[in-house]
């Protein structure tokens, strides 16, 4: 035995020698072979001796120096008449895991490794009477003990508990490996995001058509792959559905995070980077929620899934709003406002718009996705965590953070690894390795749909009210569109004329008015009896 081995076995005797000091209840009825026994096939599994002689030639050198209060050891008393009944261990990580928990009185039977992408999960059967928290209480003495760079993850699955130890030689699953270009034109009975690939090594994608997952928090911290995360289910989104099925309105305070989404065509607007305009453009989409729910009901249809059926040539496309960063436009806008400055937005605006568009919006086809890096109770408030069934957790800096995104006392997402190793919690909880677009699909992509020409900016009418832009007020074009807007998307020519431009055109000039509007798209005319119905197209065909 080399010194340096020499050293290793007398910390790990000094090791099990405080352990017998510390709980000499454990030991009370066990005899001093099966302690022994015991010890020297930890000291095996864990590489301190290579065999039973090894361990016998360090423990006669050891005793010359020092004492302990472990059982007399001797070496020469026979074979012992249980060895030939101890279970044989496990070869590998199973085994050292194994040995450990035995070190630990925590007795398991090792079922066997499921390699994964990122990590490889061990799954042991705890034997009669072993409680799963308890192998859960010795997380990071088994961090220690085998030598691992994280604390593994160690979760109750259905007939065993699986340990998560993560691979050295770990693999980062490519986006165009799993999804396939099948753009499609007419509407799906469900809207499915691409997340990531799961164990057995298949692609998990969440449905934003079921009520589990229609509405996403996405939460963690700076380098566990958010915005990898976001994209990957965006790209999804853009290769499988046209933009007459699926629109996006993205909110990204951080400007230059999404270079790549600048003016494609599946905007619903162009990209916010100011809080502000992040509190008018979804109260717009509230807005565009009660319109809908209008159309529904006139068509006697239940949800959008049942009047696209219906109305296959012109569908109503879906909607998903992206909040990249929650926290900053909490942070920067004002919790409330004096008095005269009560049109100003404030982040109790923003939360109740989101709440609304959460708790209503399913139907009509309009989904959220928040996504934070910091899932504190000042930005991630009761309301909005309630009303976002599905959530996706990835490492975060602290358990608190993971019991916030959560909603329950799981502290495990601090556990992760980063780079897109995730939790994706709907009706049930499983851990994914995100997808990850690369740069070469990015660029091919761009080149493809990036246009220099800005989208139209809906919810930029609604905005007028705001303190300092009462020049466009003055706009009878902008008037027109603006009390079309409050009266959910449609008037009669009467009605304008009447109450929306305060009798300051006669019909006549009224006519040109919405005949200019009909030219720019904005608006369609149709005549209802005697009357003429003004429709906002912008509400009921670009969302």
């Amino acid at each position: 035995m080399s010194p340096a081995q020499f050293q290793r076995f007398k910390q790990f005797c000094a090791i099990a020698n405080q352990y017998t000091q510390e709980y000499p209840q454990e030991f009370q009825g066990v005899s001093g072979q099966q302690i022994w026994r015991d010890l020297i096939q930890v000291a095996m599994a864990l590489g301190v001796v290579s065999n039973r002689q090894e361990f016998e030639t360090g423990w006669n050198v050891l005793m010359a120096e020092e004492a302990f209060n472990l059982p007399a050891y001797e070496p020469n008393q026979g074979t012992d008449p249980e060895a030939s009944q101890a279970e044989p261990l496990p070869k590998g990580m199973g085994g050292q895991i194994v040995s450990v928990l035995k070190a630990f009185r925590v007795q398991v039977d090792y079922l066997g490794e499921v390699p994964g992408p990122t990590f490889t999960r061990h799954q042991l059967k705890p034997r009669l009477g072993v409680k799963v928290s308890a192998i859960s209480a010795l997380a990071t003495d088994l961090k220690v003990h085998l030598g691992l760079d994280t604390v593994p993850i160690i979760s109750a699955q259905s007939g065993c508990v699986a340990l998560d130890v993560p691979r050295p030689d770990r693999q980062f699953v490519l986006f165009e490996d799993y999804v396939q270009s099948e753009l499609r034109s007419s509407p799906p009975s469900k809207i499915t995001l691409a997340l990531g690939v799961g164990l057995d090594g298949t692609l998990r994608e969440v449905d934003i058509s079921d009520a589990n997952s229609c509405h996403l928090l996405v939460g963690g911290t700076t380098g566990g792959g958010k915005s990898g995360v976001i994209r990957a289910m965006l790209y999804s989104l853009f290769w499988r559905y046209s933009p007459d099925l699926a629109k996006v309105l993205l909110i990204s305070i951080k400007r230059s995070e999404f270079p790549d989404f600048q003016n494609i065509p599946w905007l619903y607007g162009p990209v916010v980077s100011e809080a502000t305009e992040a509190v008018y453009a979804l109260e717009h989409l509230c807005q565009v929620m009660d319109h809908r729910d209008r159309v529904l009901a006139a068509a006697r249809c239940k949800d959008i899934d049942v009047y696209n059926q219906k109305h296959l040539v012109k569908p109503m496309p879906r909607l998903l709003a992206v909040f990249d960063e929650l926290a900053d436009c909490m942070c920067v806008l004002p919790a409330k406002t004096l008095k005269e400055e009560s049109e100003l937005p404030t982040s109790k605006r923003l939360e109740t718009a989101m709440v609304r568009i959460a708790q209503k919006a399913r139907s009509t086809g309009i989904h959220l996705i928040v996504a934070t890096q910091r899932p504190e109770a000042s930005v991630l408030t009761p309301l909005i965590r309630s009303n976002l069934p599905g959530r996706i957790a990835l490492r975060t800096k602290t358990d608190a953070d993971s019991r916030m995104i959560f909603g329950n006392d799981d502290g495990s997402a601090v556990n992760l690894l980063g780079k897109g190793d995730c939790f994706l919690a709907t009706t049930e909880t499983e851990r994914l390795q995100a997808l990850h677009v690369n740069q070469t699909l990015i660029d091919r992509f761009s080149d493809k749909y990036v246009d220099s020409v800005e989208p139209a900016r809906p919810w930029g009418l609604a905005a007028v009210h705001q303190k300092g832009a009462s020049e466009k007020a003055d706009d009878p074009l902008s008037t027109i569109v603006n009390y079309l807007l409050g009266q959910g998307g449609q008037a009669t020519q009467r009605e304008l004329q009447r109450n929306a431009l305060a009798q300051r055109f006669n019909a006549e000039e009224v006519g040109e008015l919405l005949k200019q509007l009909e030219n720019q798209g904005k608006v369609e005319l149709s005549r209802e009896g005697k009357s003429t119905l003004i429709s906002l197209s912008e509400l009921d065909n670009d969302n």
